[in-house]
This record gives structure tokens, sequence and C-alpha cells, in this order.
């Protein structure tokens, strides 16, 4: 009997379900500016933190670092970085 292992494209980094938009100036009548919160997991051996640059957008999920993106392609937004790292399940990272 073989031992279990992770299939492969658990190294790709997924969005998952916990993502949300923020808009921070709705209350100062500004709806149009988001903050993006993408929680994302990935194998924790395959998580790099240059796996995307700063300047980065979302003009797509490639460019995001993502297998998909949960909402729509966004040109304006930028990658700002990784927060929260939490080790969870099966070798798994969240952040």
């Amino acid at each position: 009997m073989s031992l279990p292992s992770i299939p492969t494209n658990f190294a790709n980094v997924r969005a998952v379900a916990q993502t949300y938009i923020e808009y921070p100036f709705i209350e100062m009548g500004d709806s149009a500016t988001k903050v993006y919160h993408m929680i994302c997991q990935q194998t924790q051996s395959s998580y790099s933190a240059s796996q995307l640059d700063l300047d980065d957008t979302m003009s797509s999920a490639t460019s995001a670092g993502v297998i998909s993106l949960p909402f729509t392609a966004d040109a304006s937004a930028y990658f700002v970085g990784d927060f929260n790292h939490s080790p969870i399940y099966c070798g798994m990272v969240v952040f």
C-alpha cells in the first residue's frame, strides 16, 4: 500500500470562501474604493513570499497569482502582501 500524498494542484494558490470585498470609505460617500481580502490556501512547502511583486495587479487570475478569482478581475487593484499566515490541516497554510 502506498502512502497518501497531497495532489500537486494543492501547490497552487486558491482563494477560499472567506474572501470578501471591503468598502472602507462608504460612510464618506465613496462607494468606488475597494479593498479585496483574498483568503488563500496553499501547501506550506510550496509557499513563497516572492510569488507576486507588490505592484502586480488583479487584472486576471494569473496576474493575481491564484487558480481563479472569486470576483471580477480589477486591473486597478494592486497586491499589497500576504498576512496572517497560519498552518492548517495536511501541510497547508492559509494567508
